[in-house]
């Protein structure tokens, strides 16, 4: 029986073919029988996670497609929705993961979406009032320029 106490470690092929094997097995079985049925030293929360959010057959580890992160953004602005990760994987990005949706969102698009809304807000007015006005076809350069400011952002990161 897997023992919560223990520190994290990472998943070895045979115990990911375990849990494969089991939870193709037993489909309806709870987490914590899988994980006592294929005789993994692992929680039942460790056992759901590694299968939810990488063994699950469908599950899609490639790159984000700028439709995907465009996506991500437009969902992001609905208050309604925000933050709903499991909502939008299951809803607007089939394949993805939630917790890959919610690293993605993290780790990349919030940060260089908080600069774009910024910059078109104060810098990248047509406004005639304006001395700051900026072509649309720089935008994006200006986005990485700024975002590379930023600690711990790559404006280029594609995860």
């Amino acid at each position: 029986m897997a023992r919560p106490q223990e520190q994290r470690r990472p998943w070895t092929s045979e115990e990911d073919n375990m849990l494969k094997e089991f939870k193709l097995k037993y489909p309806n079985e709870s987490w914590g029988k899988i994980a006592e049925l294929a005789e993994l030293d692992r929680t039942h929360k460790s056992c759901w996670e590694r299968w939810n959010n990488h063994l699950k057959p469908g599950v899609n580890k490639e790159n984000f497609s700028q439709e995907e992160d465009d996506t991500i953004i437009r969902i992001q602005q609905i208050k309604l929705h925000r933050n709903k990760w499991a909502f939008m994987a299951e809803n607007h990005l089939p394949g993805r993961a939630a917790n890959d949706i919610k690293n993605r969102w993290n780790n990349h698009l919030k940060k260089t979406h908080a600069m774009r809304s910024y910059l078109e807000r104060h810098l990248l007015t047509d406004d005639e009032t304006s001395d700051h006005s900026v072509p649309g076809d720089d935008l994006e350069s200006l986005i990485v320029e700024y975002a590379s400011l930023i600690p711990n952002v790559d404006p280029n990161a594609n995860i």
